[in-house]
């Protein structure tokens, strides 16, 4: 029998993407290239992706709001941060010039607000599937952030 703590997380626990089941999810770190390794082991298929609210984190924002008088003033008030769901495979092999892919899919999510807006403002549906690699890059202050390339 489980317990009442697993019934409750597993019932929460939403899968993004149809078809798919909780065992399939990862960390980002799990397909993260740092510096100096090599990128074609990295590669990975996306193969469906999504920019929503996320359910865990949460950011406070001050919103202008209009009184029954007609005067508007700031409140603060709390708001879900955007996530960005990957579907994707991992590259299994080359044959030649050619990829092959492991058939199980995962999917992941991340909070990075650089991969999301490469998702918002690069990514085109038209082009699904496509295969790309999330390094791990420093800017001029050491600090490291992602980026697909």
């Amino acid at each position: 029998m489980e317990r009442f703590g697993k019934l409750v997380k597993a019932r929460k626990s939403r899968v993004p993407f149809e078809g798919m089941q909780k065992s399939q999810q990862q960390s980002i770190e799990d397909i993260i290239c740092h510096e100096g390794q090599d990128e074609n082991k990295f590669l990975i298929q996306v193969i469906d992706y999504k920019v929503d609210d996320s359910v865990i984190e949460k950011e406070v924002v001050q919103v202008e709001e209009t009184a029954a008088d007609g005067s508007t003033h700031l409140v603060s008030k709390e708001m879900p941060k955007k996530r960005l769901s990957l579907r994707y495979r991992i590259i299994d092999h080359f044959e030649g010039e050619s990829e092959v892919w492991q058939t199980v899919e995962h999917y992941l999510y991340t909070g990075s607000k650089i991969l999301i807006d490469q998702a918002l403002n690069d990514f085109c549906r038209d082009e699904l599937p496509f295969s790309t690699v999330v390094a791990e890059l420093h800017n001029k202050f050491k600090k490291k952030f992602y980026k697909f390339t």
